[in-house]
C-alpha cells in the first residue's frame, strides 16, 4: 500500500510534498522539483520553512499549517506571493489535509502547490482590457452628448438662417449667391445627417436594451413597410424567407435587417429593379463561429440578405465595415458609410460574425451568424465587445443555394 501511494504521487502533475507531524518533508514529486527547480537533496528530510533560505516560513501559511498538525483541519486555496531563488515571482494556491494511516503509524500531512500565476496576469490583463472598455464606452456617452448638443445647436442655427434666407431673400440674389445658399443648406443637411449617424454608431454599447425573444419575420415585415417609399421609387421588392425567433435587443435587431434591406435597395444596377432576398436557417456550429461568446455546440442562426446589385472587389470586404469606408461614389449614391459599421456592431454586441461576399456587377450576399440564445450574462443593456476588424475569415458558409457573390455599402 505504501508503494501504490508513493506511485500515485509521483504521477501526480500538480506540485506535491509530503510531510510528517513535525513539518519535515517526506517526499516530494517529480513536479515539485521540475517547477521549483532544486534538487531532492535540498529538500527531503529537510523542515519546509528551511527550504529554498526559508522561502516557505510564511505566517499565513504557518497559521494554517498549525491548525492540520493539531487538529487535523485541512484548507484549501490558500493564496501566496513569493520570490523564488530559480524561477522568480509566483503566485501559488495551497491545499493541505492530514492523511491517518495504519495503526501505529504516524499521520502525514499531504501539501499540494498549484502555480496559478499566469491564470493571474490573465485575469489581470482581461480587468485591464475591461478597464479600458469601460472608459472608451463613457468616452462614446461623453462625446453623444456632445453632439446630440453642442453639436448640433450651431447646426440648427445655420439650416434656420439658410431657409429663412432663401424664403425672404431668394429673389434679391444672383444664381451665384443662389448657387451658395444651396451649397450651405446641403452642407448643413449632410452634416446633421453624419451627426445622427455617429450617435446610432455610439448607442449601440451605450444604450443597448436588455435582450428578449424577438421574431426575425415579423422585424423584416416591419422594415419591410418603412422601405415602402423606396421600393415604390426603385420598382424593387424584398423577398423574406422563414425566419426564426431569436434572444436579441428588438430595437438594434431591426436596425440591423433595415440597414442591410436598405443598402441592397440603395446600391442597385441601372435599369435593374433591385430585389434582396433574406433567408435563415438555424444548426449547432462550432466555436468559431461566434467567437465572442464561444458556446460550443449551442445552437446558432444563419442569415443571409441577398441582393442583385451593383457589388464590390472582394478584397475590400473588411474595409465596408469600418466607419466611414465609401467604395462608390458619394453623388450616386449618397450616404455617411456608418450603416454597416452599425451593422456589425450590432452583431458583435450579440456574440456574433458577420461578411459578405461580392462581386462587381453581380450583386452582394451579406451572411450573419447569431446564437439563438444568450447567455445569462448577456442579459445586459450595455454590453459589448472590443472594437475590431470584420469577422470575414470566421463565418461558414451558408448552404449553396445563398452562397451567391454579392455587394457593397
Amino acid at each position: 500500500m505504501e508503494e501504490l501511494f508513493q506511485d500515485l504521487i509521483a504521477t501526480l502533475r500538480e506540485s506535491l510534498l509530503v510531510l510528517d507531524l513535525d513539518l519535515r518533508v517526506r517526499v516530494a514529486n517529480r513536479a515539485f522539483y521540475r517547477t521549483f527547480q532544486v534538487e531532492p537533496v535540498a529538500v527531503e528530510n529537510r523542515h519546509l520553512y528551511e527550504l529554498e533560505n526559508g522561502q516557505w516560513d510564511i505566517p499565513s501559511l504557518r497559521a494554517v499549517l498549525q491548525q492540520v498538525v493539531e487538529n487535523g483541519t485541512p484548507f484549501e486555496d490558500l493564496s501566496i506571493e513569493q520570490e523564488f531563488p530559480h524561477i522568480g515571482h509566483k503566485v501559488m494556491l495551497l491545499n493541505a489535509r492530514r492523511v491517518e494511516r495504519a495503526v501505529g503509524a504516524m499521520p502525514l500531512i499531504l501539501l499540494a502547490l498549484d502555480d496559478v500565476t499566469e491564470q493571474r496576469l490573465a485575469a489581470a490583463t482581461i480587468q485591464q482590457y475591461l478597464r479600458k472598455l469601460e472608459w472608451s464606452n463613457r468616452e462614446l456617452q461623453d462625446f453623444a452628448y456632445i453632439a446630440s448638443h453642442d453639436l448640433q445647436e450651431p447646426l440648427r442655427a445655420i439650416q434656420a438662417f439658410s431657409d429663412r434666407l432663401q424664403s425672404k431673400h431668394a429673389p434679391s440674389l444672383n444664381a451665384q449667391g443662389l448657387d451658395y445658399l444651396a451649397r450651405i443648406q446641403k452642407a448643413a443637411g449632410r452634416m446633421r445627417t453624419l451627426i445622427s449617424d455617429l450617435l446610432t454608431y455610439s448607442h449601440v454599447t451605450t444604450q443597448g436594451k436588455p435582450f428578449k425573444s424577438v421574431s426575425l419575420t415579423v422585424l423584416a415585415q416591419e422594415c419591410m413597410a418603412d422601405l415602402t417609399k423606396r421600393l415604390e421609387e426603385t420598382g424593387g421588392s424584398i423577398a423574406v424567407g422563414d425566419l426564426p425567433t431569436v434572444e436579441a435587443d428588438p430595437v438594434q435587431m431591426r436596425q440591423l435587417l433595415q440597414n442591410l434591406l436598405d443598402n441592397g435597395l440603395k446600391f442597385h444596377r441601372p435599369g435593374v429593379p433591385p430585389l434582396v432576398k433574406i433567408e435563415a436557417h438555424c444548426a449547432a456550429t462550432p466555436e468559431f463561429a461566434a467567437p465572442a461568446l464561444n458556446l460550443p455546440g449551442s445552437q446558432f442562426c444563419y442569415i443571409s440578405v441577398q441582393d442583385n446589385g451593383i457589388g464590390f472587389d472582394e478584397k475590400y470586404v473588411d474595409r465596408i465595415f469600418s466607419p466611414f469606408e465609401r467604395l462608390h461614389n458619394q453623388k450616386q449614391y449618397a450616404g455617411t458609410g456608418i450603416g454597416l459599421a452599425v451593422c456589425r456592431r450590432i452583431v458583435e454586441r450579440h456574440g456574433g460574425s458577420i461578411t459578405a461576399r461580392s462581386a462587381p456587377g453581380q450583386g452582394t450576399t451579406f451572411f450573419i451568424v447569431l446564437p439563438l440564445h444568450q447567455p445569462p450574462e448577456a442579459h445586459h443593456p450595455l454590453r459589448s465587445s472590443p472594437p475590431g476588424p470584420a469577422q470575414a475569415a470566421t463565418i461558414p458558409v451558408l448552404p449553396a443555394q445563398a452562397a451567391s457573390p454579392g455587394e457593397n455599402t
